[in-house]
C-alpha cells in the first residue's frame, strides 16, 4: 500500500500525502482483518499473518418501505431541505 501511495500521489505536497496515508491506514484497519491481527501480534510479540481478508460488519440495513423510498428521494431532490 505504502508503495502504491508512492506512486499515484509522489507528486502531492508533504501534509497532504499523509493525510491520503492516513486515510488509507484506518481504511485498512477497520475494513481488514490485518488490522485486529496486526494489533494482536503486537501484543504477542509474534510476526503477524496478514491474511488480507475483510471484516465482516453487523446485519445489512433492511429494504426500504414503498413510503419511506418516496421520502429518501423527496430529500435527494431537495437537498435535505
Amino acid at each position: 500500500m505504502m508503495k502504491e501511495l508512492v506512486i499515484r500521489f509522489g507528486d502531492i505536497p508533504t501534509d497532504e500525502a499523509w493525510r491520503v496515508q492516513v486515510l488509507m491506514n484506518q481504511l485498512l484497519t477497520s475494513l481488514t482483518t490485518d488490522g485486529e491481527e496486526g494489533r494482536a501480534a503486537f501484543l504477542e510479540k509474534r510476526k503477524p499473518i496478514f491474511t488480507g481478508g475483510l471484516r465482516k460488519k453487523g446485519e445489512p440495513l433492511p429494504d426500504l418501505t414503498a413510503e419511506e423510498r418516496k421520502r429518501v428521494d423527496e430529500l435527494k431532490r431537495t437537498g435535505g431541505a
